[in-house]
């Protein structure tokens, strides 16, 4: 018995370093082929320099000649660069694609930042900065903006004031009054739970008009619960393969990316500059406004997309 388990551990003791070998040498292909640069495009990094804070950015596309893709992610402060490229490998064949981490999240991770210093006008501010490095260091005078969720926030405001800037602005999810979609999520809940009495109780604990981490924490578990989370129907690509062969993260930022709380962000989020977002005053747009809308969206609710997209 004793000579079995020596044996074991003895086979357990090669095997652990040999598979440890493996996983880096698997890595180290997949992320030397992912910074392969197409032979007439880019594939790219930087950090830029912006009202103070360093913030990365990628560029990759198939084309130079391609017009430019600037993403605005979600959140706010949720990155993106964990698997982006992956699923932006397509529309590089039609774009310059470029993912930003926006302040604080993701590759542009800074510790020294202060929570209560974020407002909307900041993070206005940096993306028109991120947008001049774009022209300026890409040689064009416009580019095409996709936001979702939060990234629609920031999109519809700068689509609205700094029309000179687009070619177009693509809303994924766009989010027309907070308050609004917020008492509309909490009345689609409703129904959704009329014969769950554990789930009834969280939807009431629900806050619309009094919007905070914990209304929003709540909000997600109610949609995971029925079946409307984000990722209820499957993220649509290889996910865990994206994060492996990952060409911009080391461990270190693989570490802190799954371990940041996200608290810079808080602040902001309970704020009333973020809670009393609205655009429905916004209606004459001076470029093309393209919205994407799925009709069991409820994170941003769809009908009252849908009766924005009307007006």
């Amino acid at each position: 018995m004793k000579k079995g388990i020596k044996t074991f551990v003895l086979m357990l003791g090669l095997l652990v370093p040999v598979l440890v070998v493996l996983f880096f040498a698997g890595r180290a292909v997949g992320v030397s082929f992912n910074k392969t640069v197409p032979d007439n495009g880019y594939n790219e990094t930087a950090y830029v320099e912006v009202n103070g804070t360093k913030e990365w950015i990628s560029i990759y596309g198939q084309d130079k000649n391609n017009p430019v893709l600037l993403v605005l992610h979600g959140g706010p402060g949720y990155s993106q660069s964990l698997f982006a490229y992956q699923y932006q490998k397509e529309w590089s064949k039609k774009f310059t694609v470029v993912t930003w981490d926006q302040r604080g999240c993701g590759l542009s991770r800074d510790p020294n930042l202060k929570a209560d210093a974020i407002t909307m006008d900041l993070m206005l501010s940096d993306t028109l900065g991120i947008i001049n490095y774009i022209r300026d260091s890409l040689g064009v005078e416009k580019v095409t903006i996709l936001g979702y969720s939060w990234g629609t926030m920031l999109g519809a405001r700068l689509a609205y004031e700094y029309p000179q800037y687009f070619d177009a602005f693509i809303a994924a999810g766009q989010l027309v009054d907070t308050h609004d979609n917020e008492v509309a999520f909490k009345k689609a809940a409703e129904k959704w739970a009329e014969k769950d009495s554990e789930g009834l109780t969280m939807v009431q604990r629900l806050t619309p008009d009094n919007l905070n981490m914990e209304h929003y924490s709540l909000k997600t578990k109610i949609m995971t619960r029925y079946g409307y989370g984000t990722e209820s129907k499957g993220l649509g690509f290889p996910y865990y393969p994206a994060l492996y062969f990952n060409p911009y993260f080391s461990i270190a930022d693989f570490y802190h990316a799954f371990t940041d709380d996200g608290s810079l962000y808080l602040a902001f989020i309970n704020s009333d500059d973020f809670n009393t977002f609205s655009i429905y005053n916004q209606t004459e747009y001076q470029i093309p406004y393209y919205f994407i809308c799925g009709d069991s969206d409820y994170q941003t609710n769809y009908e009252i997309t849908k009766s924005y997209y009307e007006r």
